[in-house]
């Protein structure tokens, strides 16, 4: 049997976000950890059709430890409240040719262990 190494943090993953309203798409590099799928199950909370429920929320910005995010310049720090600022607004914005959200994606991506092993 094969053994395979699981890596804590996955390798830079580039989303390209649809924002047809800037005249231009925007891109984000993301590092991210594993997601159990099971840990983070959408507890059934109430909410219209389309919304992303709160801990499914929570579960996709746990997910991110680094990112390429700057500001003036310079690169800003990825704590919860700078997650809360400028990620957690983006999560609704679809992925360039696709019929995802961003933060989908970014969970999807971080429940897919085949991310996380070492080659």
């Amino acid at each position: 049997m094969d053994v395979k190494i699981i890596k804590a943090v996955s390798e830079w993953q580039t989303f390209t976000l649809q924002t047809p309203d800037l005249g231009f798409n925007l891109e984000i590099k993301l590092k991210v950890k594993p997601n159990d799928p099971l840990a983070s199950a959408d507890h059934n909370e109430e909410r219209t059709s389309g919304q992303m429920s709160e801990y499914v929320r929570k579960c996709v910005l746990d997910s991110v430890v680094d990112w390429d995010l700057t500001t003036e310049g310079q690169p800003l720090p990825v704590t919860q409240e700078n997650k809360d600022k400028y990620l957690k607004p983006l999560l609704g914005i679809l992925i360039k040719d696709e019929v995802r959200c961003f933060g989908i994606s970014v969970l999807e991506f971080a429940r897919d262990w085949s991310n996380f092993l070492k080659n």
